[in-house]
Parts: C-alpha cells; structure tokens; sequence
C-alpha cells in the first residue's frame, strides 16, 4: 500500500510465458485487489530505459505521472551506464492509473 494507492513493486514473466496474457492477468489482479480495498488508484515506477516496462503499462491504462529526473543515476557512475537498447539508465519514471 501507498497511501490511497497499491503499488506494484516488481513485476516479471519469465520469457517462456512472456506475450501469453499472464502478465496482464496478474496486473488485473491487482487492480481488482485494490478496489476490494477501496483504494483510488494503482502506481508503478520504472527506469527510463525499460521501455518494453512503458509500453505493458500504458497499453493497460497507466498514464506518466512524474518523471524523477537522475534518480537512478549512481554517485560515482561507471563508464557505461547503459541499459535497455543502449540508453542510458538515469531516470524513474513514475506511471499510475485511477481506478473507476
């Protein structure tokens, strides 16, 4: 729980049953969880580069509600700091959804 919201903290198919609808199922799950509870809305933070993250959540109704900029960036970052498609880990990107 995150005050009026439930919060997804991790999320991961393994690649065998990835595009298969059990992802989607479990976040569905989550929702319905939340409104048994009577919570408001449902919220998730990812990094700027998990872009196959970004595109399961919006499909489903998430929107971008804050961006922390550099929040991901280590204070002593290596050379390469490059993760999804080479782009470079810096930022968290907060996604939520109103429930109805």
């Amino acid at each position: 729980l995150r005050g009026d919201a439930l919060q997804i903290v991790a999320l991961a198919t393994d690649p065998v049953w990835q595009r298969s609808g059990v992802g989607g199922y479990l976040v569905a799950e989550a929702e319905l969880l939340a409104r048994r509870l009577l919570l408001k809305k449902m919220v998730f933070a990812t990094a700027n580069d998990n872009l196959p993250s970004l595109y399961f959540y919006q499909r489903r109704g998430y929107v971008i509600s804050e961006v922390v900029v550099g929040a991901l960036v280590p204070r002593n970052p290596p050379p390469h700091n490059r993760g999804f498609a080479g782009i470079a880990v810096r930022d968290e990107i907060r996604l939520e959804k109103v429930l109805e």
